[in-house]
């Protein structure tokens, strides 16, 4: 279970499901936007593929403020009304990953275990951004055990949430064994 679904205040569950809905779980500071920035030029990637886009609000953050092209997808996008960016409805099983492999890849509160292991197994490059508290969800075990076995932590970072939630920011390149 999230800690995002720990919060038992209902006002506060309401306000906090409007502000998701506008933005997202996770709002990053500017310093976490700058450190990915940062990374990916170290790396050489200038594209990010986040194939969780939502409202697109982390696309258009890192489109405008770190100046990555981001490819944004998600199964259910939000209404178009209040998209931040232009997010393509498309279920990432379904995503052609070898299209995307000049991209890091950023994933953000995906919903369980089994979405995050479908990127990791697919993804063809090399940089991985991981937002979100994984580690509170058993079901995650799976992906947080692949990017332990298969990628090298190069940044790590956390948050706290104006309505207590604790967000992990973690960056992963992919160790040479792997890589090969």
């Amino acid at each position: 279970m999230y800690k995002k679904d720990k919060i038992s205040n209902p006002l506060l569950w309401l306000l906090n499901e409007h502000f998701v809905e506008l933005f997202s779980w996770s709002v990053l500071p500017i310093n976490i936007i700058q450190k990915i920035r940062e990374l990916t030029k170290t790396y050489n990637y200038t594209k990010i593929l986040d194939p969780s886009a939502g409202s697109g609000f982390h696309a258009c953050i890192l489109n405008k403020i770190a100046d990555l092209d981001v490819a944004a997808f998600d199964i259910q996008p939000e209404d178009s009304s209040i998209s931040w960016y232009p997010v393509e409805e498309k279920d990432l099983r379904e995503l052609d990953f070898d299209k995307y492999s000049n991209h890091a890849l950023f994933l953000s509160w995906l919903d369980g275990n089994n979405l995050a292991v479908h990127c990791l197994k697919n993804y063809k490059g090399c940089l991985v951004i991981s937002v979100g508290n994984y580690e509170d969800d058993p079901s995650c075990r799976e992906y947080l055990n692949m990017l332990d076995t298969d990628y090298n932590l190069v940044y790590k970072n956390e948050i706290q949430t104006k309505w207590n939630l604790s967000e992990q920011i973690k960056i992963f390149v992919k160790s040479i064994e792997k890589a090969k």
